[in-house]
């Protein structure tokens, strides 16, 4: 004789929020774009930015709302999302265009849940506006 028919139970998958989503504890969840930005393995914002006529100007961003020009190779980055803490990395890179043979340094001075200032320095320890500068965080 024939077998039953196979039945079929809906599962209900639900809406990640923020907290799972940092503590990695979403398994049974979905993450829709618009929330991907808190995964620990996305980047959060990201800009690339020229300083070279002495003001920082963006070239493109994202999650970015405004650059704050704090003086020679020194700005602090305004982001337009709010992390939940100050635990957070920050990566950069730049490139020497002028003739010199300097290499250039980038350091972190200051970390906020809002903002982050940063500074480019020649080898010499110099601080110098540079172009360009790609910061992720």
């Amino acid at each position: 004789g024939a077998g039953a028919a196979p039945t079929f139970q809906a599962v209900g998958i639900t809406q990640a929020v923020q907290a799972d989503i940092e503590a990695e504890t979403n398994q049974d969840t979905y993450i829709p774009p618009d929330l991907m930005k808190y995964h620990p393995g996305i980047a959060k914002c990201w800009v690339h930015y020229d300083t070279s006529g002495g003001t920082p100007t963006t070239q493109v961003s994202h999650n970015v709302t405004s650059l704050t020009d704090n003086g020679t190779g020194d700005a602090t980055i305004n982001w337009s999302i709010t992390f939940s803490s100050t635990n957070y990395c920050v990566t950069g890179t730049t490139r020497n265009e002028a003739a010199t043979a300097s290499d250039y340094f980038i350091g972190v001075h200051a970390m906020a849940t809002t903002n982050t200032r940063i500074s480019t320095t020649r080898e010499d320890g110099v601080n110098t506006d540079v172009v360009p500068l790609v910061v992720r965080f």
